[in-house]
């Protein structure tokens, strides 16, 4: 807490006297109930994070003890508890719990409003700069593995070969991105969706306890 004096007490020899300094007199503000869920929320989060025992609806986050960094925790709180991720600026313009409450909950309301609009059906799309270097390079490095991610899991029971097949393929089907695959149109790298694709989980059976061994061979 701070509070402004017209001059600094000093000792005789021109030091500062901290026994000559006044004692903080602190104004007795009305306290205002938090007046919605919203509101409250933010009144709690005001408090954990700044380790007072209540805040009013009218109180400022930076004049109650409150900065930059703890004003990160009132954002990760908030988020924890009203599922919505502020700027750290939203705090700076409205410090006090109920301009915060306003402004999330337009800000709520414009990321709701905000729905990301379909693609374009077509033949192809163009590959992005990162697509394209992963083309050019697996062009190169025929049978590099350098991006595959193999890995392993232990299987107690039987195994319903049948239905793992069916879910890789309702994956399939439900993903886009599963079904495209990379060509070349006039020399350049292009993405191509297919409307249908059909997937086939292979397996085989092996006797052994060496699953390193197993797996290096997968790959």
């Amino acid at each position: 807490l701070m509070m402004q004096i017209e001059s600094l007490p000093v000792t005789a020899n021109g030091k500062l006297d901290k026994k000559g300094l006044p004692e903080i007199k602190l104004e007795n503000k009305t306290y205002v109930e938090p007046r919605d869920e919203t509101e409250a929320t933010i009144a709690e989060v005001y408090s954990n994070v700044l380790n007072l025992d209540r805040v009013s609806a009218l109180d400022n986050f930076f004049e109650i003890g409150g900065h930059s960094l703890r004003a990160i925790s009132v954002i990760n709180e908030i988020e924890s508890k009203l599922s919505v991720r502020i700027p750290l600026k939203t705090i700076f313009e409205n410090p006090t719990v109920s301009q915060l409450a306003k402004a999330i909950g337009n800000h709520a309301n414009d990321v709701s409003s905000q729905e990301i609009p379909l693609a374009e059906t077509k033949d192809y799309y163009l590959a992005s700069s990162p697509q394209k270097r992963l083309y050019v390079l697996n062009e190169m490095m025929d049978g590099q593995t350098a991006y595959n991610m193999p890995s392993m899991l232990e299987v107690r029971g039987e195994v319903d070969v049948e239905r793992v097949q069916h879910a890789f393929q309702s994956l399939v089907d439900r993903h886009e991105a599963l079904r495209t695959h990379f060509d070349t149109v006039d020399s350049e790298p292009v993405q191509i969706i297919d409307e249908h694709a059909s997937i086939t989980v292979d397996y085989e059976e092996a006797s052994t306890d060496d699953y390193e061994t197993l797996l290096n061979n997968f790959i």
